[in-house]
């Protein structure tokens, strides 16, 4: 186990991220904030998340986003 983590975390995952998203990316525009929590809200997978797939939850271009 890494030290000071929890076995079964990993760069993709979060403790809870409902209350931390708001205030931890208040800074960035409305649509990053859409990506963060789209990303945050998806099942922990050290695959990550396709850009296509949050293009269609975000309702935006793939190509854009890239």
């Amino acid at each position: 186990m890494p030290a000071g983590g929890q076995a079964g975390t990993s760069a993709y995952t979060t403790q809870s991220h409902s209350v931390g998203i708001n205030d931890e990316f208040a800074h960035l525009p409305p649509m990053q904030r859409s990506i963060i929590k789209i990303i945050l809200d998806q099942p922990p997978s050290d695959e990550g998340v396709h850009v296509a797939a949050i293009a269609r939850a975000i309702g935006g271009d793939a190509n854009k986003l890239r």
